[in-house]
């Protein structure tokens, strides 16, 4: 499966994937073309317990074939996951949660922007008819003129 899925199906960003796979947590290969496909199959968990890399086979057999089948699957601060991966994703969620915060003042200023253009919108329509109305009247003063010039 092609890194991108694998992410959307563990519920992770593209990016955060592609740390993993860079890091070695996750069991696939790349192709010539630059493709990451991740072995799903052999790869039972989003983040590789570091513990289980260095310990060796004999551990790796006391750990459960497929932590996915716990009874309740790994929340985003897992008791699995080490102090590391935890303190990575409370500082991702912190900044994101920043990243909201300067996108919904950008909103709210846009919001703003665009009540001012409006309201400068329809003065500009109203100042166009006083407009229109001035050179109608001007118009036809002209042309009473041109009419009082052509009889003498």
């Amino acid at each position: 499966m092609k890194l991108a899925d694998y992410a959307r199906e563990v519920g992770v960003s593209y990016r955060t994937a592609w740390r993993w796979w860079k890091s070695g947590a996750l069991n696939g290969y790349q192709l010539p073309s630059g493709t990451i496909i991740i072995n799903v199959d052999a790869e039972s968990s989003a983040v590789k317990n570091t513990d289980t890399k260095k310990s060796g086979a004999k551990n790796r057999d006391n750990q459960p074939a497929d932590p996915w089948q716990e009874s309740e699957p790994p929340g985003i601060l897992s008791s699995s996951m080490t102090l590391a991966q935890q303190e990575f994703l409370q500082s991702a969620l912190l900044r994101l949660e920043n990243r909201l915060n300067k996108l919904e003042a950008a909103l709210q200023q846009g919001e703003i922007e665009h009540q001012e253009l409006k309201q400068e919108l329809e003065l500009a329509s109203s100042q166009r008819v006083e407009l229109m109305s001035m050179l109608k009247e001007i118009l036809t003063k002209l042309g009473i003129l041109q009419s009082w010039v052509c009889r003498n």
